[in-house]
């Protein structure tokens, strides 16, 4: 069967590439069945394939499948299978706040070519950013001559956000998780607006983020303190906040004293106030 495929291949003057993608989304017995079948094929004439997936969770899938392999052999048994390995690198701020722009572009009622145009623009932008070339919501808006007022509140929330979406570890600028992060944001904005509440939407994001990566216990806790404070607002929250971003050492206990915790009160303060406005952090507690 090799032989007659390589001959086929070779008749028909082709290279036959094949694109395997979201392996690492698979069970370990059909991640090991896909790599198997692969070797089949893999040290034909004219074949090539492309394997787009987690490290890690393939080495998993190994270790999963044959019983007493540890992570050397594991890691042996990759690289015998990828000769050429090509990493990914993380998306920085810059890349995070494009696509994030971009996304919000794209889902707007600009014509075609706008946003073709907008997309071609932010692109150039990009690779130049090495020479301190930022693409934010200024340069954004250039690019065309009218935005809607809707669009510029989302691109400048884009711009506010980048950096949470980079030093939030559970997010860590991982393309897949700042669009769902981003719908879920979406579908709270929406519940406010039919309720008649007025939400800061940059603000209701970083409660987001301690909603998704925190403690259960103390998310619970920090939704409790909000319900019981007559202004909506815990009057701990902002000492935390400005101890944590002065580099103070913080002595929290059970529910806090996750490391999560404090990483999330250095981030960047997205309110124009000192502390979080009450009705954002009251709306917070009604969406949920």
């Amino acid at each position: 069967m090799r032989n007659a495929f390589e001959e086929t291949l070779e008749e028909l003057g082709v290279t036959l590439v094949v694109l395997i993608d979201d392996l690492d989304r698979c069970l370990p017995p059909t991640t090991i069945s896909t790599l198997e079948a692969i070797r089949l094929f893999l040290f034909l004439k004219n074949t090539a394939f492309v394997i787009a997936a987690d490290t890690d969770m393939i080495k998993h899938a190994v270790r999963k499948h044959f019983d007493g392999v540890d992570d050397e052999l594991a890691t042996n048994y990759f690289d015998k299978l990828i000769q050429v390995p090509i990493r990914v690198p993380a998306l920085g701020t810059q890349e995070v706040r494009a696509y994030m722009m971009m996304l919000f572009v794209e889902n707007s009622d600009l014509l075609d070519d706008a946003k073709e145009k907008i997309r071609a623009g932010v692109c150039k932008q990009l690779q130049q950013t090495w020479q301190g070339k930022r693409v934010d919501r200024a340069f954004v808006q250039s690019l065309h001559d009218s935005f809607p007022d809707e669009l510029v509140g989302k691109l400048d929330t884009a711009d506010r956000l980048a950096p949470l979406m980079i030093g939030a570890t559970g997010i860590s600028g991982n393309p897949r998780l700042i669009k769902r992060f981003l719908n879920a944001l979406a579908i709270r904005m929406t519940i406010s607006k039919a309720q008649g509440v007025g939400v800061d939407e940059a603000v209701l994001a970083k409660l987001l983020l301690f909603e998704r990566l925190g403690d259960p216990k103390a998310y619970a806790a920090l939704i409790a303190a909000i319900s019981a404070s007559d202004a909506g607002k815990p009057s701990f929250l902002a000492e935390w906040e400005t101890k944590a971003m002065a580099g103070a050492a913080l002595q929290l206990e059970a529910p806090w004293d996750d490391p999560f915790v404090v990483e999330w009160l250095t981030l960047p303060r997205l309110s124009p106030k000192s502390t979080y406005v009450a009705h954002s952090m009251s709306a917070v507690n009604m969406l949920h």
